[in-house]
């Protein structure tokens, strides 16, 4: 019987990669069962089409985890080539696109397997029987094609609770490689799962409802503690959705990470109001346990849109200025995000975002900031309602691998709205640009630093025509990349 998974990723494309979390959680469930587990992220391998290609005489299935998005392409062309080779080959997909649209990921010719919802248990089940060469009836979880075409959904899968499962499978990657990318030694690591709020943007409460389950504090301070030692970590990134629901948890993990005399950064996501329940105590408790960095979903300045968002009830503006200036005085950064382009925001709506920004910046420095453009979900609560507005729901895998908003147009922002949001997210790239994770010093990073004042002017006037700052920075990009180009050719013909 075979024993050997292929755990593909497909790459997010940034030089902030690191070890792929869900595919480390799927393994620490597949070895336990005595599987050989090979995960191929690549971000990190050149040759990830060879390195597949070549092992599927010796594999049960490939499992490939996908977010809605550019990740898409890479899957397909990777299941497209399996199939090529091997057109009998199970391939199984998951993660958060293939959980909520199960039945039109399987309609794709390469698919065979879905899992919606979390995944480990369900496919470890789900080897056993394709190892077996038994049918996947019955697995909790799990849909799946059979021969005939037909495709069958079984029931859904309970909620396995995050401390009655194993800790990730750290090991079964390359620390050093990521490192010699981003330029520091760092994972991601999660300590509890879901959030209580339904924010109406959020797909989050499709795989977890609104229920919050935590790692108990001893255990994330143990696991923890080890990675840090064991791979020489500089910064442990940990992206629970909100870390702080339990503020005595929280407390109690930053003291056991100052007790251990281990010196590393860590960072967390949460929203403002539980920032704000911790006393100033705590907050400085968590600063002098190492925490550098709290990530905040701003979203507007705009109350209506944070009406609109199911946000205001516990984050409006005023609590976004108390936060910040919460973190700045015990020298803890502060890190914003917001959206641009949600349905039914208005030009004034951005405005007062900018303001926000500017106002909050001027009186608290050290807080950054970082801007998306709305994304519908499929998942998400507001989806529906995207599509009332207009938008067209992609109708296949091969669709969703094109839609992109950070690319294409919305169907509420016409063309000059959307080209202006897209300059006004880069000026405030350039002007209120978060502290990259990455320690990869560049020319460009130098170009940015000093262009920050012509681009904080910009916001303040709301005036972006005639770019200079952008087509500077563009072409030193395509400059960068020629050289690339040319560096690579040279050492080929070498």
């Amino acid at each position: 019987m075979k024993q050997k998974v292929l755990l593909f990723f497909p790459s997010y494309r940034s030089i902030e990669a690191a070890p792929p979390l869900a595919l480390l959680a799927l393994a620490s469930v597949l070895e336990r069962q005595g599987y050989n587990v090979d995960i191929i992220d690549s971000t990190v391998e050149p040759r990830f089409k060879e390195r597949i290609l070549e092992q599927l005489d010796d594999a049960v299935c490939l499992g490939i985890s996908i977010v809605t998005g550019p990740m898409i392409d890479e899957a397909i062309q990777i299941s497209q080539a399996v199939k090529a080779l091997r057109p009998d080959f199970p391939i199984v997909l998951g993660g958060w696109h293939p959980s909520t649209l199960a039945a039109q990921t399987l309609k794709a010719p390469y698919v065979d397997v879905v899992v919606s919802g979390q995944g480990e248990l369900a496919l470890g089940e789900i080897l056993g029987r394709l190892a077996a060469g038994q049918p996947l009836d019955g697995i909790a979880g799990c849909s799946f094609k059979r021969a005939s075409g037909e495709i069958v959904h079984n029931p859904s899968r309970p909620t396995t609770f995050i401390q009655d499962l194993p800790p990730k499978s750290y090991h079964l990657v390359d620390l050093d490689v990521y490192a010699a990318l981003s330029g520091r030694r760092w994972i991601t690591y999660t300590s509890s799962h879901g959030c209580p709020y339904d924010c109406s943007f959020c797909s989050n409460a499709s795989l977890y409802g609104r229920a919050w389950n935590a790692l108990p504090a001893e255990r994330v301070v143990s696991e923890v503690v080890d990675l840090v030692r064991k791979y020489r970590l500089d910064m442990v990134d940990i992206i629970d959705d909100n870390f702080l629901v339990d503020r005595q948890r929280g407390v109690d993990i930053a003291r056991g990470f100052e007790a251990s005399g281990e010196k590393f950064e860590w960072c967390i996501q949460t929203t403002a109001n539980f920032v704000l329940r911790s006393s100033d105590d705590d907050v400085r408790l968590m600063q002098r346990s190492g925490l550098s960095r709290v990530f905040i979903g701003a979203e507007s300045g705009s109350e209506e849109i944070l009406r609109s968002v199911n946000k205001v009830r516990f984050q409006g503006t005023r609590v976004l200025h108390d936060v910040a200036e919460k973190l700045y005085r015990v020298g803890i950064t502060c890190t914003f995000s917001v959206i641009f382009g949600l349905p039914g925001e208005t030009e004034q709506d951005r405005r007062d975002t900018l303001k926000l920004l500017r106002d909050i910046k001027r009186q608290f420095p050290t807080t950054e900031f970082h801007s998306n453009i709305y994304t519908p979900y499929p998942g998400a609560p507001n989806f529906k309602h995207a599509i009332a507005m207009g938008l067209k729901e992609p109708e296949s895998l091969e669709e969703w691998a094109a839609f992109y908003p950070n690319f294409q147009r919305l169907p509420w922002l016409d063309d000059a709205t959307h080209q202006r949001i897209q300059r006004m997210r880069e000026y405030i790239r350039i002007g209120f640009s978060h502290r990259a994770i990455s320690r990869r010093s560049s020319a460009r990073e130098f170009v940015i630093r000093v262009l920050g004042p012509a681009a904080r002017l910009r916001l303040r006037n709301d005036q972006y025509g005639f770019p200079m700052e952008l087509w500077l920075l563009k072409s030193l990009s395509q400059l960068k990349s020629a050289l690339g180009l040319s560096a690579r050719s040279h050492v080929v013909q070498s």
